[in-house]
């Protein structure tokens, strides 16, 4: 009896689990996980400037992305995409290490197939929108250590 109990438990945990991811298709306010980006695709045309700089200027969205992130190449992907025709390539290797900068797991070959549809899946503003966020986020923890380490130097000096 407690063997089937268990077994009964575990069964309705894994259907209660499988029942919420495919909820959180159809909610829109749904929390999004951590191994996904936080926009969705369609989303951008919510923020048309970055839905323009992304599709308009994608050689300036590109250095941005690599800007926010770190990456010192930022003017190579940028004159990869425009003269060179490479885009879709800098763009995958941006996707991926923004995706990795996030915990975002993704692959080479997921982040090359979402570059090569990007006019379908928004994976330009995707890519764009969560680099920006990353950038929030280093740019905040950057500055409550200066907050932190002003505060510590005050006290020593008192």
């Amino acid at each position: 009896f407690i063997e089937n109990l268990l077994l009964l438990t575990a069964h309705n945990a894994r259907l209660l689990h499988l029942f919420s991811i495919i909820m959180s298709h159809y909610n829109t306010n749904a929390p999004i996980t951590q191994n996904e980006f936080k926009m969705k695709t369609g989303q951008c045309c919510n923020d048309p400037g970055l839905c323009c700089f992304a599709t308009c200027c994608h050689c300036f969205a590109l250095k941005e992305i690599a800007d926010n992130i770190g990456n010192p190449r930022g003017w190579v992907h940028c004159l990869a995409a425009y003269p060179f025709a490479l885009g879709c390539c800098s763009l995958t290797m941006l996707g991926e290490e923004v995706a990795k900068k996030r915990s975002i797991p993704m692959t080479t070959a997921e982040s090359a197939c979402q570059s090569f549809f990007a006019g379908c899946t928004c994976y330009s503003c995707k890519v764009l929108h969560e680099s920006r966020v990353y950038k929030k986020g280093v740019v905040a923890v950057r500055d409550n250590q200066v907050m932190e380490d002003r505060v510590g130097a005050s006290t020593e000096m008192v």
